[in-house]
């Protein structure tokens, strides 16, 4: 079930495991857009991509598909921040290469971060 915005508001700890997807699908999806600053620059085609994933998790009641995509897109947008914010703090600034946890990150793409 989804609250007014999209936010599912089923049992206990099905938003975390929400949240906590949605997290682990931009860094494993997006390890080559970590150049773009900015989520609304990221390609919908991309986006789409993102919330089939979500899809293959969970399951929209029908009518509320429009409701959790929109809130799914806020979450990705958040969860990409957030990601590129920690390779920032965890990888740049103690001199450290994020291709070693994340192998898919480009090298010139790193260099260019």
């Amino acid at each position: 079930m989804l609250g007014s915005k999209g936010e599912p508001i089923v049992l206990e700890g099905i938003a975390a495991r929400f949240r906590n997807i949605c997290g682990a699908i931009i860094r494993d999806k997006l390890q080559t857009w970590i150049t773009t600053s900015n989520w609304k620059n990221v390609p919908t085609t991309t986006k789409n991509v993102l919330l089939a994933t979500l899809k293959e998790k969970f399951t929209f009641l029908e009518g509320q598909e429009e409701f959790a995509r929109k809130f799914a897109e806020g979450l990705f947008g958040r969860c990409f921040r957030n990601w590129r914010s920690i390779l920032n703090i965890e990888y740049v600034k103690k001199g450290k290469n994020a291709r070693d946890d994340f192998g898919r990150i480009p090298p010139e793409m790193w260099e260019q971060f």
